[in-house]
C-alpha cells in the first residue's frame, strides 16, 4: 500500500462493498503471519482524497488482470470465434441462411458488456452476491442486443437458403423440386476479355469467353450471370465500339444499372501454345477489387472450368455446395470444338453489328463443325426465324431438343418455349414459362418472360402483376417501374402510370428517362405545356438523344405550329449520327407530311425509313413493318407498288409466317374500299395471331370488321366492332372518328359528339378529326361550329397533294355550306 494507506482482507471488503465513497483495489494474495495460506489483500481509497492517485492506466490493467477480466475476455473471444466457425460450417453443409453466421457473431459481440461485468465482479471472487451494476447493466445489455439484432436483421430470411416447390410441366405432370431463395444468389456481370497477345487471330476469344463462363456458371442455382453481350448496344453508345477495354468506373456503372452484385473482367495472352488468363472480380457497390487470379493452360475449355470454380469461391459460394453440386465441364454443355467455338463467336460479332446474313453463315458453320452444339442450334433457330426462314428454324430447334440434356436448365426452358412457339402451340409455350417460374420462383428473367407473354396475349393485368412480383423480389429493378407505368398508360389509367414514373424519377433525378417518361405521360393526356417542359428537362440532361427532340416537334405539330415542327424535324435530320436516329427522324417526317395531306412526300420519307431499317433490323421485323403500313402506298395512289410489295413478302415468307401478308392485304383492300376482298384475308390474319399466341393483333381484326361493315352500310355491326377495338386500345383517340361515323350514320349525334370531343382534346389540329366534327355539328344544326372545324381542316390541308380525297371532300363541303 501507499504510505499511510489502509489494507483490508476480502471478508472486510465484502462488508463495505456497497459504500459508494470507498474504493478498493486488489494488491494480490499475500502471506500473513498466523494465517495458513495466502490471503488476498485490498487497498482502501476514499473518493476525492486518494482516488485520483490510484486511477492510472497501469493500475487499471493490473486490476483487470487480478480480477481475471482479461483472461475471461480472451477466453470468450476465442470461444465466440469457434462458435462462429461452427455455425458457418453448419450453414455451408446444410445450406442454411448465410445470415445466421453474421447473426451469431453480432449476438456474441453485443454481449461483451455483460461478460465484462461478470468477470469484474465474479472472475476472482467466489461470491455469488449480485452487484447493482450487474442488476442494471446486464438486462440493459440484453435489451440493446435484441435492438441491434432487430435493426440489422429485420426482413432477412434466417431459415434455410432453399425452399421446396411443386411445379407442373407442360404435359401437366407435377414435380417437386428444391430451389434456392433469391436473396442468397450471386448476380455477376461478365465483361469481354482483352486480347494482349498481339495475335489478332485470337480476337474472337474476347467475346466468346464471357459467354462460355456465363453458360458454365448458369448450371449453379447460386449464380445469375449476365454477359456484356446482352447490353452491347449500351457499351457502344458509351464510345467503346468493340466493347473492349472498358474502364472500371464504366463497368461498375453498367453492373449497377442492371442491379448485379459483382462484375468480372480480364485479359489473356498466348505464348508457345499456352494461354494465360488474368481475371479480376469486383463488388459493384463501391467497385472494390475482391480477387485477382491467373490461370494458365493449353485448353480453353478446361481454363473456363477453372475460372468459373474460382469465381464461385471468391463470391462466397459454400465449398460444400461447390463440391457436391452438378457442375458439368463447359465442353459438355456448350461445344467441345475450338473451331466451332470460333465460328460461333464470329457469328455473334457479325450480329452485334447487324450483319444478319454473314452472322447466319458463321452459325451454320459452327453447328456443322459440332452437330451436338445445342446452344448453337438455339441461336441459329432464333436468327433463322427473324430472317423469314421458319422451316429452317424448326429444324434447328429440333436439333437443339435432341441435345437438350447438354445445356443448363434455364436454357432448356428457352429451347422448349421456342419449340412450341414455332409449332404454334402457345398454350404449351405458356405452360413451359409457368413451369420455369414455379421452378425458379425468384428468377427475374422467368417472371419478365411470363409478363411479356401475358402482354402480347392481351392479359395486361397479368403482365402488371408479374412486373410487381419482380419488384417485390428485388426492389432495385427500377426499369420495371417504367414498364408498369407504360402498361397502366396503355390501359387508360394515367394517374396510376404517373405514380410509377414518379417513383423512378425519385430514385434517379439525374436520369433523362425520369423526365422523358413523365413528358410522354403528359403528351398522352394532352397536357402539351407540361409535356414540353419535361421533354426540355430531359434534353438538358441528354441533348444528343434525337427521339427527345422528335417529341418536341410532335408537340408543335399537335398544337398547330406546323412550320416550326417541320423546321425542327429537318434540323434534326442534319445532326443525326446513327442509323437508328435517322430512321426515327425519317418516320416522323413521313407522318408529318401525311397529316398535311402531302402523301407523295410522306411516302418518299417512308421509303427512306424502311430502307434504313433494313440496314440494322432483322428482315422479319422490316417485313412486318411494311405489311402493317401498306396503306401509305394506297393513299399515295401507288396501288400497283403496294401489291408488288405484298407479293414479295408472300414469296419471302415461309408458312406460317407467310400469313403476315394477310394483314397487309387486309389493310390494302380496306383503303381501296373493297370489303369483300378484305373479308377474305381475315381468317388467315386471325390464324396467325392465335397460332403464335399474339392476341394483341386481334385488335386489328376488330378494326377491320368495323371498316368492312361500314362500307356495307351495316352500321350497327360496324359500331359493335369499333367499340371492341376501343376497349382493347383505349388510348388510340385518333381512331375515335370511326366510332363517330357509325354513331352519326345511326342518328346518334350525341354519342358522336362525345367521342369527337374526346378526339379533339388529344388532336385539336387533326384535319380528319376536324372534318368529322364538322359533319356531326351539321347534323346537330350547329352551323357555326361546323364552319369553324371545316375551315381549320381546309387550312391544314391547304397544300395537300392534288387528288388527295379527304382534302377534296373538305373543300367541297366548305363550299357547299357557304353556298347555302
Amino acid at each position: 500500500a501507499q504510505p499511510n494507506g489502509i489494507c483490508i482482507s476480502e471478508d472486510v471488503r465484502n462488508q463495505i462493498r456497497n459504500k459508494d465513497d470507498i474504493r478498493t483495489y486488489s494488491c494480490g494474495k499475500k502471506e500473513l503471519k498466523g494465517v495458513s495460506g495466502p490471503v488476498e489483500i485490498f487497498e482502501v481509497h476514499l473518493e476525492g482524497i486518494t482516488e485520483k492517485e490510484k486511477i492510472t492506466p497501469s493500475n487499471i490493467i493490473k486490476e483487470l488482470w487480478n480480477r481475471h477480466v482479461v483472461q475471461i475476455l480472451i477466453g470468450y473471444f476465442i470461444s465466440s470465434w469457434i462458435i462462429k466457425l461452427a455455425v458457418g460450417a453448419m450453414v455451408s453443409k446444410y445450406l442454411l441462411s448465410p445470415h445466421l453466421t453474421n447473426l451469431t457473431w453480432v449476438v456474441l459481440l453485443s454481449l461483451l458488456p455483460s461478460i465484462f461485468l461478470l468477470a469484474w465482479f465474479h472472475g476472482k471472487s467466489s461470491s455469488s452476491k449480485w452487484h447493482k451494476f450487474e442488476l442494471i447493466g446486464m438486462p440493459l445489455n440484453a435489451v440493446l442486443t435484441i435492438a441491434i439484432v432487430i435493426f440489422m436483421f429485420h426482413g432477412k430470411d434466417l431459415g434455410a437458403a432453399t425452399t421446396d416447390v411443386i411445379i407442373e410441366n407442360e404435359d401437366g405432370v407435377k414435380i417437386e423440386r428444391t430451389v434456392l431463395k433469391s436473396e442468397f444468389r450471386k448476380k455477376i456481370a461478365l465483361y469481354n476479355f482483352e486480347n494482349l497477345s498481339n495475335d489478332s487471330t485470337l480476337d474472337w476469344l474476347q467475346y466468346t469467353f464471357p459467354t462460355m463462363v456465363q453458360y458454365d456458371l448458369s448450371q449453379d442455382i447460386f449464380i445469375e450471370p449476365l454477359s456484356s453481350v446482352s447490353f452491347f448496344d449500351k457499351i457502344r453508345e458509351a464510345g467503346f465500339e468493340d466493347g473492349i477495354g472498358l474502364p472500371i468506373a464504366l463497368m461498375k456503372k453498367f453492373t449497377n444499372y442492371y442491379h448485379l452484385n459483382h462484375f468480372v473482367d480480364g485479359d489473356f495472352t498466348f505464348v508457345d501454345g499456352e494461354y494465360t488468363f488474368n481475371t479480376r472480380l469486383y463488388e459493384s457497390k463501391y467497385g472494390k477489387l475482391i480477387s485477382e487470379n491467373t490461370f494458365k493452360g493449353r485448353d480453353v475449355f478446361e481454363l473456363t472450368d477453372e475460372i468459373t470454380i474460382k469465381i464461385k469461391e471468391d463470391v462466397g459460394i459454400p465449398k460444400s455446395h461447390i463440391d457436391n453440386s452438378n457442375d458439368l465441364p463447359v465442353a459438355g454443355i456448350f461445344t467441345n470444338s475450338i473451331k466451332s467455338l470460333e465460328y460461333f463467336s464470329a457469328g455473334h460479332r457479325e450480329l452485334l453489328f447487324h450483319n444478319w446474313e454473314k452472322g447466319l453463315e458463321y452459325f451454320e458453320k459452327a453447328v456443322k463443325e459440332d452437330p451436338g452444339f445445342s446452344v448453337g442450334y438455339l441461336t441459329l433457330a432464333n436468327y433463322y426465324f427473324n430472317s423469314n426462314q421458319p422451316e429452317k428454324a424448326t429444324a434447328a430447334i429440333q436439333s437443339a431438343m435432341d441435345n437438350i440434356y447438354m445445356v443448363p436448365e434455364r436454357t432448356q426452358f428457352q429451347i422448349k418455349f421456342f419449340k412450341y412457339i414455332l409449332e404454334q402451340k402457345p398454350e404449351k409455350a405458356m405452360a413451359v414459362i409457368k413451369m420455369w417460374v414455379d421452378l425458379f420462383p425468384h428468377d427475374i428473367q422467368a417472371h419478365s418472360t411470363l409478363a411479356q407473354r401475358y402482354q402480347i396475349s392481351n392479359n395486361i393485368a397479368g403482365a402488371i402483376s408479374e412486373f410487381k412480383v419482380i419488384l417485390n423480389l428485388d426492389p432495385e429493378q427500377y426499369d420495371y417501374l417504367i414498364a408498369i407505368g407504360d402498361l397502366y398508360e396503355g390501359l387508360g389509367k394515367p394517374d396510376s402510370a404517373l405514380i410509377y414514373y414518379s417513383m423512378y424519377a425519385k430514385q434517379f433525378p439525374k436520369d433523362y428517362k425520369s423526365y422523358s417518361n413523365i413528358g410522354e405521360h403528359y403528351l398522352k393526356i394532352a397536357e402539351f405545356d407540361m409535356a414540353r417542359e419535361y421533354f426540355d428537362k430531359a434534353i438538358l440532361l441528354e441533348p444528343s438523344i434525337i427521339p427527345l427532340s422528335i417529341k418536341i416537334a410532335k408537340i408543335e405539330s399537335r398544337t398547330g405550329n406546323f412550320n416550326l415542327a417541320e423546321k425542327q424535324l429537318f434540323e434534326l435530320l442534319r445532326i443525326c449520327k446513327t442509323k437508328s436516329d435517322s430512321a426515327d427522324t425519317y418516320e416522323a417526317i413521313s407522318k408529318y407530311f401525311r397529316l398535311k395531306g402531302k402523301v407523295s412526300a410522306s411516302l418518299n420519307y417512308f421509303d427512306k425509313y424502311i430502307n434504313l431499317l433494313q440496314e440494322f433490323q432483322p428482315p422479319l421485323r422490316v417485313s412486318v413493318q411494311r405489311a402493317f403500313t401498306i396503306g401509305a402506298y394506297i393513299e399515295a395512289g401507288q396501288e400497283k407498288r403496294a401489291f408488288e410489295i405484298l407479293k414479295n413478302i408472300e414469296a419471302e415468307f415461309e408458312p406460317p409466317l407467310d400469313k403476315i401478308a394477310a394483314f397487309g392485304y387486309l389493310f390494302a383492300y380496306i383503303e381501296l374500299d373493297d370489303p369483300d376482298n378484305a373479308e377474305k384475308q381475315i381468317p388467315e390474319a386471325e390464324q396467325l395471331a392465335k397460332g403464335f399466341g399474339e392476341e394483341t393483333l386481334l385488335a386489328n381484326v376488330y378494326y377491320a370488321w368495323g371498316r368492312i361493315y361500314k362500307m356495307r352500310g351495316e352500321y350497327e355491326k360496324a359500331l359493335e366492332n369499333h367499340l371492341i377495338f376501343h376497349e382493347l386500345q383505349p388510348t388510340l383517340f385518333s381512331m375515335n372518328i370511326y366510332l363517330c361515323e357509325c354513331y352519326r350514320e345511326l342518328g346518334d349525334n350525341e354519342n358522336a359528339e362525345k367521342y369527337i370531343l374526346e378526339a379533339l382534346k388529344y388532336y385539336p389540329f387533326g384535319p380528319r378529326i376536324n372534318y368529322e366534327a364538322a359533319l356531326i355539328y351539321l347534323n346537330l344544326g350547329e352551323k357555326d361550329k361546323a364552319l369553324e372545324h371545316l375551315k381549320l381542316a381546309n387550312e391544314i390541308w391547304i397544300d395537300a397533294d392534288p387528288g388527295f380525297e379527304p382534302a377534296e371532300k373538305a373543300r367541297q363541303k366548305l363550299e357547299e355550306i357557304k353556298g347555302v
